[in-house]
């Protein structure tokens, strides 16, 4: 088993480690952990967004531009296929009948599923893709205090608050997407 994101779609990943096996891959999503059963939340892990400069002359050109590709399953999995579904990923309700005749029924699967989970509110951001600079820093260094048992979680919550509250006083959080 590896764990991993749309990245492992890669036509150099899956080939690397199943190519000279009698192995097959499949996805999976991980399953929540949680002692109340609930659907599995899918990580919006992407490490970018499709937005319109403020500053741009061309505003409302960039606005029909953005309208045609959220508006055109097909076309967004057009593109995507590109990338052979690594990345150019936009969650939009795609049908079947919306992907290239040559895509692979697991991609297929997943970017359905993926589709559907983040329509119903199952999804989360990757502290990596959306979470300011000093949010992101708490995350990473001061978790594994509270995991060794130096500070307590809600210590851990409250100085992490702390941060929040500054950064949007201070309007440096991230619009979210």
């Amino acid at each position: 088993m590896m764990i991993t994101g749309t990245w492992g779609f890669d036509s150099e990943i899956a080939p690397t480690y199943f190519g000279n096996t009698d192995n097959e891959w499949d996805w999976a999503p991980i399953p929540n952990m949680n002692a109340t059963p609930r659907p599995s939340v899918y990580p919006l892990a992407i490490g970018d967004t499709m937005g319109i400069n403020a500053n741009s002359p061309h505003k409302d050109e960039a606005a029909v531009v953005l309208d045609y590709l959220i508006s055109n399953p097909s076309e967004v999995l057009r593109i995507a296929a590109d990338y052979n579904y690594t990345s150019w990923m936009i969650p939009l309700n795609f049908t079947l009948a919306d992907f290239p005749a040559d895509t692979d029924p697991r991609i297929m699967r997943f970017q359905s599923a993926f589709a559907d989970a983040t329509a119903a509110g199952n999804f989360g951001y990757a502290n990596w893709t959306f979470w300011p600079g000093p949010a992101n820093t708490q995350l990473r260094t001061e978790i594994e205090s509270v995991w060794e048992g130096l500070i307590t979680t809600e210590g851990y919550l409250a100085s992490m608050q702390a941060i929040w509250d500054d950064l949007r006083v201070n309007e440096k959080t991230i619009p979210i997407p």
